[in-house]
């Protein structure tokens, strides 16, 4: 009994063991089976942009000063005290071309000039006293010379005389007496006629001088009047009533309101971005739009480029660059000094596409929508401007490219249109 005992708890955790291992089996057996499903491919959905292959624009954006092209540096041209001065004649003031800037008291230079016209006149009637004394002896030197003809016919007739002993020697000594003293008057004569055309000469300079100074005062009383030399703007305005001026004192600036341009700079990039488009349109002649903000206005005025600097400046390492602006569209006028934005007509690239820059992927690559998955397409560069990529390559017009950014995007992918 003893031994049936023993033997009992041996065998027990088999047994129970073997169980055990029946159960699983039972239950591995009959557990339900599970069909599995191959997973769904996931759908994105994206952006696109439609793509139009043609000729297309990058403008250059850059900012400028309103610069006036023409300015004068008013300055008094006499001297005197002021007597008036133009109601516009303040900073900001706008004159108008011939417009009476400042008056200068005209006392002393009215008083040169009619010092001058007398002095005129006296030499002009003294030349005619001159030409009249110069006729007067050429009426004396005819007549003189006729009377020494005569005298020399007499003296001829009485030395025949006095060889047939008909008249005394006295006679011929009386008629040759009378020859000398002839011919006297008219040496005389001719003596004052070019003692007198000295003087006419002498005097016809004097007159000539005279009318010069005449002159001379006449302007400087014109100068007495300041006037604007052209339509613009005045600044930095020193004169008042009572104040005295001397010649080159300055008076005020004036700035040309109808000749402005602007000035800015184009970086080296963007210069070459020029050089190195499809348009052959040089720097000069290209244009230009100038954008004038004033609170919640915006002022545009077209301009044209004139002309670029003759050096590359050492601090922005660009090109300054002018061009000149037409104001004549706008009833408001801007001002030299104005800073402004400008959008200049930049290099046109053929066969290209414009789009937003998020279609670009490590600046070669965008992915088209085609029967709803992805392709991937090879691509050119050529500008990047405003958010805005111009593209040439493996692109056909009316595809449509996307522009959402994802990590996961590649070839083949399915994708939806929002």
């Amino acid at each position: 009994m003893k031994i049936s005992r023993k033997w009992l708890r041996r065998i027990t955790p088999i047994l129970v063991l073997v169980l055990a291992v029946l159960i699983a089996s039972y239950f591995l057996a009959t557990k339900p089976q599970i069909t599995l499903s191959p997973p769904e491919e996931k759908e994105w959905l994206v952006d696109t942009k439609l793509v139009i292959i043609g000729d297309q624009d990058s403008p250059i954006s850059a900012y400028g000063e309103i610069l006036s092209e023409r300015d004068a540096d008013m300055r008094a041209l006499v001297s005197g005290e002021v007597i008036e001065v133009s109601s516009a004649f303040k900073d900001g003031g706008l004159v108008r071309s011939g417009e009476m800037l400042v008056r200068i008291d005209p006392f002393v230079f009215k008083s040169a000039v009619s010092e001058s016209e007398a002095v005129l006149v006296a030499s002009q009637a003294r030349l005619s006293e001159y030409r009249a004394q110069y006729r007067a002896e050429e009426i004396a030197i005819v007549e003189g010379q006729a009377q020494l003809n005569l005298a020399l016919r007499e003296l001829d007739r009485r030395k025949q005389l006095f060889a047939k002993d008909v008249v005394s020697e006295k006679h011929v000594d009386d008629a040759e007496l009378l020859v000398s003293e002839r011919n006297r008057q008219v040496s005389l004569s001719l003596e004052s006629m070019q003692a007198l055309a000295a003087r006419i000469e002498g005097q016809v300079a004097e007159i000539t001088r005279a009318r010069v100074l005449l002159s001379r005062a006449q302007n400087d009383l014109e100068k007495t009047v300041l006037r604007a030399p052209f339509e613009g703007y005045l600044t930095d305005t020193e004169a008042t009533i009572g104040k005295r001026l001397s010649v080159n004192d300055r008076v005020a600036g004036l700035l040309d309101s109808n000749s402005l341009e602007v000035g800015f700079y184009l970086s080296d990039a963007e210069y070459g971005r020029i050089l190195d488009s499809d348009d052959d349109t040089a720097l000069e002649g290209r244009l230009a739009e100038v954008f004038w903000r004033v609170g919640g206005r915006v002022f545009k005025f077209p301009a044209v480029i004139e002309r670029i600097s003759g050096k590359v400046e050492a601090q922005t390492g660009g090109l300054r660059v002018y061009a000149a602006v037409d104001t004549s569209r706008e009833d408001i006028q801007i001002r030299p000094g104005t800073f402004v934005e400008v959008v200049v007509s930049g290099p046109v690239y053929g066969k290209s596409a414009k789009l937003p820059e998020s279609v670009l992927y490590n600046d070669n690559t965008v992915y088209v929508v085609k029967n709803n998955r992805l392709t991937k397409r090879q691509v050119t560069l050529l500008a990047r401007f405003d958010r805005m990529v111009i593209i040439r390559g493996q692109l056909q017009d009316g595809e449509y490219v996307v522009t959402s950014r994802f990590s996961e995007i590649g070839p083949e992918l399915k994708v939806r249109i929002k």
